[in-house]
């Protein structure tokens, strides 16, 4: 991630780039700069996140900093038997109820699908996730 107040990629970023890239006026005091990146860059295991700071100018005496990580989990799905079928129910929206013949895919939507949705685990084997 590069704050819009610095070049953008593929320019390499230098210990001596100054961040003045909106214009050359530094934005007011504590600014928050935020991103939402993929949790595909997170590995398994220790990961290392590395963070620059770059001043506005040389003359500048003061700078801050915060950082904070948030993990968005996936939901809670919930599953009940509802006579020969199920029925699942998940606690967040957005998500799309897909299925498939294999764990593998090919992966399609359920066909009228609702929260909650009702499944017929009988009917043959089916795989089903949830995808945002």
């Amino acid at each position: 991630f590069r704050s819009s107040s610095l070049p953008a990629a593929p320019t390499p970023i230098l210990f001596n780039t100054f961040a003045n890239n909106t214009g050359g006026n530094a934005p007011p005091d504590n600014t928050v700069d935020t991103a939402t990146l993929s949790a595909s860059l997170l590995l398994p295991g220790t990961n290392v996140i590395a963070v620059e700071i770059h001043q506005y100018d040389l003359g500048s005496s003061d700078l801050s900093f915060d950082f904070s990580l948030t993990g968005n989990s996936a939901p809670q799905v919930f599953v009940q038997p509802f006579g020969g079928d199920l029925l699942l129910n998940w606690n967040a929206p957005g998500y799309l109820l897909e299925q498939a013949d294999e764990v593998t895919g090919p992966w399609t939507p359920v066909p009228g699908f609702d929260v909650p949705a009702t499944v017929n685990p009988n009917a043959a084997k089916k795989f089903f996730r949830l995808r945002k």
